[in-house]
């Protein structure tokens, strides 16, 4: 046996070869007969774009990528037949799969590796992510921040159903942006449950999601966390262990969210809004002592707030109709604004009641004074 040696991307690829009668080299199936310690597996360097099925037959002697593979056409209803997948195992980039007609990616189920990541974009058939069950790893380990943030993004797949084939992904790497949106018949978001860091988590506008199941393990993002606009949404508690929030936290326009339980554990966030949730009826976030902003707005059915932070930058606790209920006992220093107005069934007294506890604030100039209680400095509020 011979080897032909070729350059690419990060160094020399070895191909092993049988020369036949005439001294011509033949490739070896090497997939099919490995030979422990030699290389086993072509690498095709530089990017690759599936288009159609000619692209799909080029790649199957291949079992590594050396950059980015992008499958995209809406021509392409089908990688592979039904009985047939392709060697591929490792994506040295990201793999991106967009405006296509594919129902699910079978074709892809050897690939183990992605180092960078994963992209499913505006697949108007995609009922599935199959095909990507072997998918254990995505890890960039020259992860480099100027070059920005590693990505899973499933978005604009209008008949996806659920991302349960990822339910094998346990190699993941801390930097990993996840963002989960514009998918209209997506109900499960089962399959990320190996997932405790992230950089930032974004579930939005996904109308027919109904919990988060397969984020318990969650434990922090470094970055946002951002649950926004998504209709059915009845509960968050599957976030229950998540006690870090690197800058915002953000609930919004999660019109079935009658309540915030998952968020008992938080810690530690830069900043909390929740707002335009209509059907919110009570939110108690107790282990919540650190935050520079608090902003608590037009959530229509709220009825009780409860918050253990002692000491906050801006709070603005406002266009709350049905707030009656205002436990803020621990706070004792604004170093910023402190805005609680327009809750027409909350009264005026629970608003003095609490500055009279000893709330100091800091003015624009630096200097720290009790904060002083007036109505007219807190209107749209109840006279009792």
């Amino acid at each position: 046996m011979t080897y032909t040696i070729t350059p690419s991307i990060g160094g020399w690829t070895y191909t092993p070869q049988n020369v036949d009668e005439t001294g011509d080299p033949v490739l070896v199936d090497f997939l099919a007969s490995p030979i422990p310690g030699e290389v086993q597996g072509l690498v095709r360097p530089g990017d690759y774009v599936i288009n159609d099925a000619g692209d799909v037959d080029a790649l199957a002697e291949y079992t590594e990528i050396d950059g980015d593979l992008t499958i995209q056409d809406y021509q392409l209803s089908q990688l592979t037949d039904s009985s047939e997948t392709l060697n591929l195992k490792v994506v040295n980039g990201s793999l991106t799969v967009q405006n296509t007609n594919l129902t699910n990616l079978h074709g892809l189920e050897s690939v183990t590796d992605i180092a960078y990541g994963l992209h499913i974009y505006n697949n108007i058939e995609l009922i599935s992510l199959n095909g990507l069950n072997g998918l254990t790893t995505i890890n960039y380990k020259d992860y480099d921040p100027w070059t920005g943030a590693p990505n899973l993004t499933v978005l604009g797949n209008p008949n996806l159903t659920n991302i349960a084939a990822l339910a094998n992904l346990s190699t993941i790497i801390p930097q990993l942006q996840l963002r989960i949106q514009d998918n209209q018949s997506l109900n499960s978001i089962y399959g990320l449950n190996h997932i405790e860091t992230l950089a930032s988590l974004q579930i939005e506008n996904n109308p027919l999601l109904i919990n988060l199941h397969g984020l318990e393990n969650l434990r922090s993002t470094t970055l946002w966390c951002k649950i926004a606009n998504n209709e059915s949404l009845t509960s968050i508690s599957s976030i229950g262990n998540l006690t870090s929030v690197g800058t915002e936290l953000t609930i919004t326009e999660n019109n079935s969210l009658t309540t915030l339980a998952g968020l008992n554990n938080l810690v530690t966030a830069s900043s909390v809004g929740i707002a335009n949730n209509n059907n919110l009826t009570a939110i108690s976030m107790d282990s919540l002592t650190i935050g520079s902003s608090i902003n608590i707005t037009n959530n229509s059915s709220l009825t009780s707030l409860h918050l253990n932070i002692e000491s906050v930058y801006r709070l603005e606790i406002s266009y709350n109709n049905s707030l009656t209920s205002l436990d803020l006992d621990a706070l004792r220093h604004v170093s910023g604004y402190m805005n609680i107005s327009y809750n027409p069934c909350l009264c005026l007294s629970l608003i003095s009641n609490l500055i009279g506890h000893g709330i100091t604030i800091q003015d624009p100039f630096g200097f720290i004074m009790p904060l002083s209680f007036s109505p007219s400095d807190y209107p749209g509020n109840k006279d009792c």
